[in-house]
């Protein structure tokens, strides 16, 4: 989905994004490293498997609510789904 978490560092609730694929939905959404996803469309993320697999589960084109922290703020933004690009060196960067 473009995005990179972090499943080393145990949170009480949510994960903590590392990377954002530049160009990818989550970068259009305004998502940056180290942002704390606690939320997608209203369901708790409660860890790395829950969070990608409520992205993987809908559709390319439906737009996500998605609930954090920033530097310990909380922000709310909407990410569109997008089909998940093929890797290559140039997006594994």
């Amino acid at each position: 989905p473009g995005l990179f978490i972090n499943d080393q560092i145990s949170l009480d609730e949510g994960v903590i994004l590392t990377r954002v694929f530049p160009g990818g939905p989550g970068d259009k959404a305004g998502l940056q490293a180290d942002d704390i996803l606690l939320r997608i469309d209203g369901d708790a993320i409660t860890d790395v498997r829950a969070a990608l697999n409520r992205i993987a589960m809908t559709r390319p084109g439906v737009k996500l609510s998605i609930e954090g922290l920033r530097e310990g703020n909380p922000f709310s933004t909407t990410a569109e789904v997008s089909v998940r690009p093929l890797r290559t060196e140039e997006t594994d960067g």
